[in-house]
C-alpha cells in the first residue's frame, strides 16, 4: 500500500530537515505529498524550496484569512502558477465566517474565482469551510462538475446531514 498526504504545510515546520523527512516518508511508503499554499508569497516560497523533490506536489490558492492582504492583480498570479508542472490543485480556498477575517462578500467572490479556475483547468479544489456551510454548498453547486474532485478540507461541522450533502455531491472529506 502507498500513501498520499493530501494536505501539508512543510514551510511551517521548525528546523525542517527535508532530506531526512523525505527519506523517512519514502521508507513508510509515501508516494506523494501535497504542499498546500495559503497565499501567493507562500506558494512562491514552497515551490522554490521543494519543487525539485520528486514526491512533493503543490496547490496554489489563497486562504480566506489572507484575501485582505493582496490586491486583485496579485490574485491573478494564481492562474499563471496553476499551469506549473507540479501544481495539481487549487487552494486552499473557501469561506471562513468563524474568524471574521474579511467581508463575506469578498470571501465569496474570491472563492468563486478559485472554483472557476478549478473548472477551467480541471484541477482538484481544496476547500476550507468554517461556519459557512450553506454558502459553501450553494457556491459549489454553481460550479459543480463531475469531472473535478473537490476536497472539503478539515471538516468541522457536527451535523450528519451536512456531511451527507457533501458526500452526495461526491466531494472528498478531510477530517482534522
Amino acid at each position: 500500500m502507498k500513501f498520499f498526504d493530501s494536505h501539508c504545510h512543510l514551510n511551517i515546520i521548525d528546523n525542517l530537515n527535508i532530506v531526512n523527512l523525505i527519506n523517512y516518508l519514502k521508507k513508510k511508503k509515501f508516494k506523494y505529498l501535497l504542499c498546500v499554499s495559503i497565499n501567493i508569497n507562500n506558494f512562491i516560497d514552497i515551490f522554490n524550496n521543494y519543487s525539485n523533490i520528486d514526491i512533493i506536489y503543490f496547490s496554489c490558492g489563497i486562504h480566506p484569512k489572507y484575501i485582505n492582504l493582496i490586491n486583485y492583480k496579485e490574485f491573478l498570479y494564481i492562474e499563471k502558477f496553476i499551469n506549473y508542472k507540479k501544481v495539481i490543485s487549487i487552494g486552499e480556498t473557501g469561506l471562513d465566517y468563524y474568524n471574521n477575517f474579511i467581508s463575506v462578500k469578498l470571501q465569496k467572490l474570491y472563492f468563486e474565482y478559485h472554483l472557476y479556475l478549478s473548472y477551467k483547468y480541471n484541477k482538484v479544489c481544496i476547500i476550507h469551510s468554517r461556519s459557512s456551510y450553506n454558502d459553501t454548498i450553494n457556491i459549489i453547486k454553481n460550479f459543480y462538475n463531475f469531472n473535478i474532485n473537490y476536497v472539503i478540507h478539515c471538516f468541522s461541522y457536527n451535523n450528519i446531514y451536512q456531511l451527507k450533502k457533501f458526500l452526495d455531491m461526491n466531494l472528498y472529506i478531510s477530517f482534522s
